[in-house]
Formats: C-alpha cells, structure tokens, sequence
C-alpha cells in the first residue's frame, strides 16, 4: 500500500555474480526476503510486493546478503544499498542488480 511514507514495489533481482545469493531486508514489524537466486541469473525473487520508504536524498536500504560457498555453506554479508531516485510517476519496479563484486545496485 502506498502512503505519503512509504511506497510498495513489486521486484525482480539479478545476480551477476558466480555464487547464489540471497537478499533479506529488516525493518520495524516487517521482514522480506528475496529468494535464493543462482549465479548468473536474473528475474529472482520472493514476495510479490514490498514496501520501502519513499526517496529521499541519500536513501539506503540495510541490507543482509546470504552468499553461498564452494562448501554449501553460506557467508553473511551486512550492507548498506544506496537506492537510486525514484518518484511517483515510475513504474513500481524495484531492481535489485547483485554484481561480480557483490555489492549491490538498487534501481
């Protein structure tokens, strides 16, 4: 639900990097995640629609990052994304793009 605070998005995550990545974000009574999502893939994802607060200047999202290893095991990675401008004209899509490094770029 969009408020004059928050803005609900629906998703699609791309994983450029050469592990499996898993994306969960935590704010106050809510937790999503974004599904494991295989190296080199795109169009991953979990719930349909989250919310984030609407943009301001400098925006980030605190992010937690479940990447896994050669060992299944996973290496957890806590960061904090900077989110690109958006307003209320775009469309409500959040494009989370983990690249070759895995940091990550919230479009």
């Amino acid at each position: 639900m969009d408020t004059d605070k928050e803005r609900s998005f629906a998703f699609m995550l791309s994983n450029y990097s050469d592990q499996g990545v898993m994306i969960t974000y935590h704010k106050a009574g809510e937790t999503w995640t974004l599904n494991d999502i295989g190296p080199y893939s795109e169009e991953g994802g979990g719930q349909c629609y989250v919310s984030i607060p609407c943009w301001h200047e400098g925006m980030t999202l605190p992010l937690t990052l479940m990447i896994s290893t050669d060992t299944n095991e996973f290496e957890e990675c806590n960061v904090n994304v900077k989110v690109d401008k958006f307003t209320d004209e775009d469309n409500g899509l959040l494009q989370f793009h983990i690249l070759p490094d895995y940091s990550v770029r919230v479009l």
